[in-house]
């Protein structure tokens, strides 16, 4: 296949082999939070929830640079930190990008760490906005809002109000369109429930792929693919080394 592909990742699990917002909790004193805290998330409001967790972290003196520690030792899952260097090698044919419902600070301290940032160039890394407070009333805490927002809303009935990913692929597709690139295909690298919205705005020409044993991969064999609004083709992984033999099997020789 000739012509500039996009190859977009969601970041937990399918690049780090855990899911960044739980594995924060690990960071609180005894390693961990409150049951009451962990069971108090109410359907819709993760950012509110992720807030309430920093907030209790932030009052049992848990620095933000304590959480970036625990950050840097999550691992990355297996083989893909040699697809990711690989990617940027072939970057004559590929963008890179990152589709993720963590934040940037906990996604660009482990890209950081790794040595793995460069890979992903200006407005490459699609997630939520976190920030650290230099407010007098809570200074260091570490505070997180939506990629969506009330001030830039999506539509989707189906998704968290901080972020429709489906909403956030179309918007960077288009603007893609409009500075003149247009891909020629899109490959989808995922692993949640949250990412059958994006799935479904691909084309037949496209290709989405799911990670072995993981959600996504569940709901993407265990109904039609008619049914459930995919197009695309479904390649299932269960390391990087997979995705990139997949990817090379598939170029043109």
């Amino acid at each position: 296949m000739s012509g500039r592909q996009l190859v977009v990742f969601d970041f937990d699990h399918p690049i780090v082999d855990d899911n960044t917002d739980y594995a924060i909790r690990k960071a609180a004193p005894g390693g961990s939070i409150p049951s009451s805290l962990a069971d108090s998330y109410v359907p819709g409001q993760w950012m509110e929830h992720m807030n309430s967790i920093f907030e209790y972290m932030h009052q049992q003196g848990v620095s933000v640079g304590d959480m970036e520690d625990l950050m840097k030792r999550i691992p990355l899952t297996e083989g893909m930190q040699e697809l990711l260097l690989w990617l940027h090698s072939m970057r004559c044919r590929f963008d890179v990008a990152i589709l993720s419902d963590s934040n940037t600070i906990f996604i660009q301290t482990i890209l950081d760490a790794l040595k793995l940032d460069h890979i992903f160039g200006e407005g490459l890394v699609m997630t939520n906005h976190a920030h650290v407070s230099e407010d007098p009333t809570d200074a260091g805490r570490l505070h997180v809002r939506g990629y969506h927002t009330s001030d830039n809303p999506h539509q989707c009935p189906k998704c968290n109000p901080n972020m429709c990913k489906q909403q956030a692929l179309r918007d960077f597709v288009t603007q893609q369109q409009l500075g003149g690139m247009d891909y020629k295909r899109i490959l989808y690298v995922g692993d949640g429930n949250n990412d059958l919205c994006p799935a479904k705005m691909l084309s037949g020409n496209d290709v989405v792929m799911p990670r072995v044993g993981y959600p996504l991969d569940k709901i993407l064999h265990g109904a039609d693919k008619d049914q459930l609004q995919i197009k695309a083709q479904v390649v299932s992984w269960k390391s990087g080394s997979e995705i990139q033999e997949w990817m090379l099997n598939s170029m043109p020789h």
